[in-house]
């Protein structure tokens, strides 16, 4: 009996540490006087459900973090930070050096010659460079290209001086933290950066995978172009991280099972498309994005959101965050846009101000678009409506007991010609627009 009982017990959990001032790996790791150097060691050794990885504050990995074990309910394995000062950081970016002028007419670019890799990320002394992918000759001040023929990489700095004299980074690797199939994952307290498809990937089949309170920026735009995303992952928490400087801030993909996850208390901003995005496949389903900052995104690309659902699975919503200052002078971008084949979605209680597009816009039909706040959206030259159906066919939504401020010359509703009847509209507080706040078009 006895036996059977301590079979029955949990075993101990262990503490590791990492520390990129030690010596090597030739230690225990279970104390800080006998830490590991690498992350390498980390990815091959063994680990228990409960055990937790700490990683020195002050250090930098330029290496992957794959895990390889799974947690259990209650005992996950835990990924940390130890000691003091700034966070740990795990980039899959490395240090460049050897800069040679090249003269393009009315400015001078620089380049370095790369062997195999083409870099999706680039930054300069901790400053994000967009990547241009039309040309060298083209480039503005904070951009970088790729010449496949020659594998040089050229950039333009904001200054428009020579990068010899600052710390240039290039991406290296396609994830920094990549959770393969594990379960029962904690990643917490972690800086993550600079790699070129996304710095955080879950992928299939993972479950209960969670994301806490780290910093995650400086993301490419190879294959997955996102911060953190999540393929095939499921019963996953986001929550609390500071997104920024990217494609995407945090995408849900739906090419494979990615369901009940909850995305909540992030901030993301500064990214090239949208803040938080679900969909490119209907198995994205039944997750909630909550209580997120979403602004400053839609930096490059035209007709996005700050929330947006892209052929999207059933079951999601979008509820109480906050979305503003969206877009540029060249790219509309709105609050919430539910966009091509996403079937019936919820969206209440947002409050969104100061976009360059509509505060809610939607395709497709069954909709429920609810007690939210809408002003001063359709900033500068762009006008879609506070609310807006934008396609033919896009029917027999519920829009109700929202507050709509709409700006001078601007319209309250937008409903594309064509639009099928059975919208409902009830219990809305409307003010301010155009002559015309309201345009119809004939449904």
């Amino acid at each position: 009996l006895l036996v059977f009982i301590l079979l029955a017990l949990p075993l101990s959990a262990t503490t590791y540490y990492v520390d990129c001032n030690a010596a090597d790996d030739t230690g225990n790791g279970t104390s800080t006087g006998t830490a590991w150097k690498t992350i390498n060691k980390v990815n091959t050794s063994t680990f228990s459900a409960g055990d937790s990885i700490l990683f020195n504050k002050t250090c930098t990995w330029r290496e992957q973090l794959a895990s390889t074990r799974s947690g259990i309910a209650g005992s996950p394995i835990t990924f940390d930070a130890y000691g003091t000062g700034a966070a740990p950081i795990i980039t899959g970016s490395d240090v460049v050096a050897g800069w040679t002028s090249e003269s393009e007419g009315s400015f001078t670019a620089y380049y370095v010659t790369e062997a195999t890799t083409q870099p999706y990320v680039s930054t300069s002394d901790g400053t994000f460079l967009w990547r241009n992918s039309t040309s060298k000759a083209s480039l503005a001040p904070g951009q970088f290209f790729w010449e496949s023929g020659t594998t040089r990489l050229y950039v333009r700095l904001p200054t428009d001086d020579n990068p010899s004299g600052h710390t240039m980074e290039l991406g290296q690797l396609n994830y920094a933290v990549y959770v393969r199939t594990e379960n029962y994952i904690t990643i917490q307290n972690l800086q993550i950066q600079g790699a070129n498809a996304a710095n955080v990937f879950v992928g299939a089949t993972s479950n209960h995978v969670s994301l806490l309170n780290n910093t995650i920026k400086y993301s490419g735009d190879s294959s997955w172009y996102s911060g953190i995303v999540l393929v095939g992952a499921s019963n996953g928490l986001i929550h609390g991280n500071n997104v920024s400087y990217g494609k995407n801030g945090i995408s849900l993909r739906g090419t494979a099972t990615t369901d009940s996850n909850t995305i909540e208390e992030n901030t993301v901003s500064y990214m090239g498309a949208a803040g938080i995005a679900i969909g490119a496949g209907q198995l994205a389903t039944n997750n909630i994005v909550q209580y997120n900052d979403v602004s400053f995104v839609g930096q490059l690309v035209d007709d996005t959101a700050g929330l947006d659902t892209n052929d999207s699975g059933v079951g999601n919503v979008f509820r109480y965050n906050r979305v503003h200052e969206c877009g540029t002078a060249s790219t509309r971008c709105g609050g919430v846009m539910v966009d091509v084949l996403s079937p019936p979605t919820l969206v209440y209680g947002n409050v969104i101000y100061l976009n360059t597009n509509a505060c809610i816009k939607v395709t497709a039909s069954g909709h429920t678009i609810a007690n939210n706040t809408c002003y001063h959206n359709n900033e500068g030259t762009f006008d879609q409506g506070e609310l807006s159906a934008f396609i033919s066919g896009a029917a027999s939504s519920t829009w109700k007991n929202n507050i709509l401020v709409a700006s001078t010359g601007k319209s309250l509703a937008q409903f594309a010609t064509g639009t099928t009847t059975r919208q409902v509209l009830n219990y809305n507080i409307w003010y301010g627009g155009s002559a015309t706040p309201f345009q119809w078009n004939g449904i």
